[in-house]
């Protein structure tokens, strides 16, 4: 038995991100999802 993994990547993209994609993909090294979701700003 091989156990299967899917790996479901969230990325945010659009216009109600304030934030940069810069500033939110890669701010955790060695991560692979966006975050810290704490610091993911939306527009008004």
């Amino acid at each position: 038995m091989v156990p299967i993994l899917r790996q479901a990547l969230i990325h945010g993209l659009g216009p109600r991100l304030a934030n940069s994609v810069e500033e939110i993909e890669g701010a955790i090294p060695q991560y692979v999802y966006i975050g810290p979701y704490e610091d993911i700003r939306l527009t008004d």
